[in-house]
């Protein structure tokens, strides 16, 4: 299966990660490379594993951006039947290319890859965030994220957070949404972040030292009651 979906000067198309050749891959993390220092290609190449699909945006033959991820079909606590739950992976746009929504279509583009997802339902929106510029990601394509400035963590919330952390193969520190890692950095995004005093509370038991990360959610495109 292969989408592609023409944005000014960018083509983006999706496809499985399966089907990457040694050449792409080789473009993919030369560009994560570029947009963090001491990447760690094995976190990259580990989210291969547990999320199937990639998008790219080509700019001619350069890769000016990609976005990991999948939807998972899965049962949720305190929730009846089987849901829809988009978990976003790493993206990486180059410097060249941001500011232009690039980002967003990328990560919107990956999601709906595998056809499993449907947009005129309720769906979870997850994933691993490194700072506030991606965190904020979450509560501008949804409702209800979490975790939320100054908000506690509510019993379903922490339920949750242990299910959808499961689905990425990761455990976290009890009680919190902070993902435990690997000892090692994923890697240091190389751009100037812009966050409220709030936002940047959120962070700072989060040791990217230590490959920690936030793990953020939010609802599209409403919470369900209680939330």
């Amino acid at each position: 299966m292969n989408n592609s979906d023409s944005t000014k000067s960018t083509e983006i198309t999706t496809q499985s990660v399966h089907d990457l050749t040694e050449e792409r891959i080789s473009q993919i993390l030369a560009l994560f490379d570029a947009a963090y220092a001491d990447a760690d290609h094995s976190y990259l190449l580990a989210s291969f594993e547990v999320m199937d699909w990639i998008s790219l945006a080509m700019h001619g033959p350069n890769l000016a951006g990609f976005a990991v991820g999948d939807t998972k079909i899965v049962d949720l606590p305190r929730m009846h039947g089987l849901q829809s739950v988009a978990t976003y992976g790493i993206g990486c746009v180059d410097e060249n290319y941001r500011r232009m929504g690039l980002f967003t279509r990328l990560e919107k583009a990956v999601v709906q890859a595998s056809g499993k997802l449907s947009v005129n339902g309720r769906y979870l929106n997850c994933g691993r965030t490194a700072h506030p510029a991606t965190y904020n990601f979450f509560p501008n394509i949804g409702t209800g994220c979490i975790p939320e400035p100054d908000r506690p963590l509510s019993p379903w919330h922490l339920e949750m957070v242990e299910r959808v952390a499961a689905l990425y193969c990761v455990e976290v520190h009890p009680g919190t949404c902070i993902v435990i890692g690997k000892g090692m950095p994923i890697g240091y995004p190389r751009l100037k972040v812009v966050a409220t005093d709030a936002e940047l509370r959120m962070f700072e038991n989060v040791n990217r030292d230590r490959g920690e990360a936030l793990l953020t959610m939010s609802w599209t495109p409403d919470a369900p009651t209680g939330w």
